[in-house]
């Protein structure tokens, strides 16, 4: 088997680092992690680009299952890094004999891989549908990847109660070369975002959190709000030495309205 450029270890030398008598050190990678919690509501499967199969949202939220045997929710992921690893939590609600199965593809749809499945009501997961910290290429899972679809299969009993999918949350850690990450400097940093805008930054504007370590010791944030591409925002860090960057956070915030 060949292996991946992107996904076989390499071998990095740092000096006086964490190691007391040897200074190389393997799978030298950061991590972005990818959080996707998508309303259980009619809008919000519309905007992941979700398809349901006899399930339905709920006034309230939530995607049930209430009158047919079987139904299905399918969706896709496409991430910018390489997945080293896919978590799959959320709550259910069901009767004796219903289940939620989740199923995962990384060929398009071809075949599909049983990931894990939930038989009781209750909160659930981790599922993990990725192989992490494996050396040769992990087949058969999300890692190594840059994206998946993700079948979601519920199963009611045989007298037909609803099995209810409550909430839903996808977990994917990425990984990247360590100094690819941004970073701030000592001193004034302005920092220009820029994005796709067909106007829904507006409403739903993007909340960028940094966070540092001034002097490796003095823990520090800023936000940043943006609501239109080309947005700037000034950052001041201060001490002697460049920071240590803990991390950058970036989230969508849908504006609420106005009562």
């Amino acid at each position: 088997m060949r292996k991946s450029t992107y996904w076989e270890p390499y071998k990095k030398t740092i000096k006086n680092g964490s190691h007391p008598r040897n200074n190389t050190y393997y799978r030298y990678y950061g991590n972005a992690i990818f959080v996707h919690e998508p309303p259980l509501t009619k809008k919000g499967m519309a905007d992941i680009g979700a398809a349901l199969t006899e399930v339905k949202p709920l006034e309230g939220g939530g995607l049930s299952l209430g009158k047919a045997a079987g139904g299905e929710v399918e969706m896709t992921f496409e991430l910018p890094y390489v997945i080293a690893d896919t978590e799959i939590e959320g709550e259910a609600e069901m009767q004796v004999g219903g289940a939620i199965s989740f199923l995962f593809s990384v060929d398009g749809g071809k075949t599909w891989l049983l990931g894990g499945e939930v038989k009781e009501s209750g909160k659930f997961g981790p599922i993990s549908i990725g192989k992490p910290n494996t050396y040769a290429f992990p087949a058969g899972s999300t890692s190594g990847r840059y994206g998946y679809a993700l079948k979601i299969v519920f199963r009611c009993n045989y007298r037909r109660k609803a099995t209810v999918l409550k909430h839903l949350k996808i977990t994917d850690t990425s990984m990247l070369n360590f100094y690819s990450r941004p970073w701030l400097e000592v001193g004034d940093n302005l920092v220009t975002v820029t994005a796709e805008d067909n106007g829904s930054l507006a409403k739903s504007p993007l909340e960028i959190t940094w966070r540092w370590l001034e002097d490796w010791k003095t823990e520090k944030s800023f936000v940043q709000n943006v609501s239109k591409s080309g947005a700037t925002a000034a950052i001041q860090v201060g001490g002697a030495r460049r920071p240590k960057m803990k991390s950058v956070t970036i989230a969508r915030r849908r504006k609420r309205p106005r009562p």
